[in-house]
C-alpha cells in the first residue's frame, strides 16, 4: 500500500512539471506496471566502488513515469554513504557515432540536475556523463537488468 501511495504521489507531482524534452512511450515490449531493476558496481574517484541499483516503472499511458536511483558509496574515507534520488525519467533519441539510440533522462527533483542512461539492449544500460555524452574510461559504467517485478 506504502508503495502504491509512493508511486500515485509521484505521478501527480511529475503530472505538473515540465521538462521541455521531447518524451516517447519506452519499453513497448513490456507490461505497463511493471518496474525493471539495473544493477552494477561503478567506478569512484575517492572511494572503492559506487553500488548501484536503478528502479524504472514502465507506465505506457504516462510519459514521465518514476525512477528510483540508489548508490552506496563503498569505502569513503569517514564510512559508507548512501544517495537516494527519485523522480521521473522519460526517452529521449540521441546521436553516437552513425546511431541514433534511445537514452534515459532521470530528472530527480534537485533542479537542474539530470542523470542519463544509454539504453545499450533489453539487459544492459551505460551510464552517460552530465551531457548525455560516453563516459571515455578504462573503467566499465554498465548497469545490468536483475529483475522484472510485476507486482510490489
Amino acid at each position: 500500500m506504502i508503495r502504491k501511495t509512493f508511486i500515485f504521489l509521484i505521478a501527480v507531482l511529475t503530472g505538473c512539471s515540465s521538462s521541455g524534452t521531447k518524451r516517447e512511450i519506452h519499453e513497448t515490449g513490456i507490461e505497463s506496471g511493471t518496474w525493471l531493476v539495473y544493477e552494477g558496481s561503478l567506478p569512484c574517484a575517492d572511494c572503492s566502488e559506487v553500488k548501484t541499483r536503478l528502479e524504472l516503472f514502465i507506465d505506457h499511458a504516462n510519459p514521465d513515469p518514476p525512477f528510483i536511483l540508489k548508490q552506496a558509496y563503498i569505502g569513503k574515507k569517514d564510512e559508507d554513504q548512501a544517495v537516494i534520488d527519485h523522480g521521473f525519467y522519460g526517452t529521449v533519441k540521441l546521436t553516437f557515432g552513425e546511431n541514433i539510440e534511445t537514452v534515459y533522462e532521470m530528472n530527480p527533483y534537485t533542479p537542474n540536475k539530470k542523470i542519463y542512461f544509454l539504453r545499450v539492449n533489453d539487459d544492459t544500460l551505460t551510464v552517460l556523463d552530465q551531457k548525455a555524452k560516453v563516459i571515455k574510461s578504462e573503467h566499465q559504467y554498465h548497469l545490468i537488468r536483475t529483475e522484472t517485478i510485476r507486482e510490489r
